[in-house]
């Protein structure tokens, strides 16, 4: 939607996400998800005339090589890495092997710019040192980091505040997790503050499911929508 423009003429975007507390601030990591595929040449282990291009080999290589340039990233970087095919018979050598990846970073410009960059240059490099064949591609969209607007976000403490809760200010650099709301911060004034459902919950957990679609949950959508309505308005009547 952000892509597209559908946002452009609006004087503001609100959101408010359930949470274990809450809370007011803070940003979100950029990331883009990234998968890299392997392609070697398959033969028999035993063989004594062709020991033929192990592509697992080249991704246990890359998967040794991030952890390393972990080290090197911009703080906040964020890699986290499974293998999803790395062959079907241990006496064949693995002609073709997976890694998917969560990447992220605190801004765009560090996870496009640096992070990514690295991760693609390191498996070009391995690929080529095995003589194999190396893919890459997103297997998800960009989600760009959250510029949350700071008019928007005075307005969601005090009317938080009136409803009843007692919002924890986060500093600006404070993020635990990436979302798409941070593309169309890039497009129009933003605020996603946090509503608590539920004492000190972690989200995206059983207990966070059950308190999202329990009585209280409910309430508080409910409160959360009222909230937003608020703000709405005065943030319309301010400009």
């Amino acid at each position: 939607m952000a892509e597209a423009g559908l946002f452009k003429g609006c004087e503001a975007a609100l959101i408010i996400h359930p949470g274990g507390e809450n809370e007011v601030g803070g940003t979100s990591l950029a990331t883009h998800p990234l998968e890299i595929t392997f392609h070697g040449r398959s033969c028999h282990v035993a063989s004594l005339t062709d020991s033929g291009i192990n592509a697992l080999d080249c991704a246990v290589d890359l998967y040794q090589k991030i952890k390393e340039l972990k080290k090197t990233f911009p703080k906040g970087a964020i890699v986290g890495t499974i293998f999803t095919e790395a062959g079907t018979a241990p006496n064949v050598v693995t002609p073709k092997a997976t890694i998917r990846m969560t990447v992220r970073g605190s801004t765009v410009d560090d996870l496009e710019g640096i992070i990514l960059p690295a991760i693609k240059e390191a498996a070009q490099e391995i690929a080529a040192s095995y003589g194999a064949r190396v893919e890459m591609h997103h297997y998800e969209p960009l989600f760009k980091d959250m510029r949350q607007d700071k008019q928007l976000l005075d307005l969601f403490n005090d009317v938080m505040t009136e409803f009843g809760e007692t919002p924890r200010i986060l500093p600006d650099d404070e993020a635990d997790g990436s979302t798409d709301v941070g593309n169309v911060s890039y497009e129009v004034p933003t605020a996603q503050p946090t509503l608590q459902i539920g004492l000190g919950l972690e989200a995206h957990t059983p207990e966070f499911t059950c308190a999202a679609g329990s009585d209280y949950g409910l309430e508080q959508a409910i409160k959360g929508a009222k909230i937003m309505a608020v703000v709405a308005l005065r943030y319309a009547v301010g400009k």
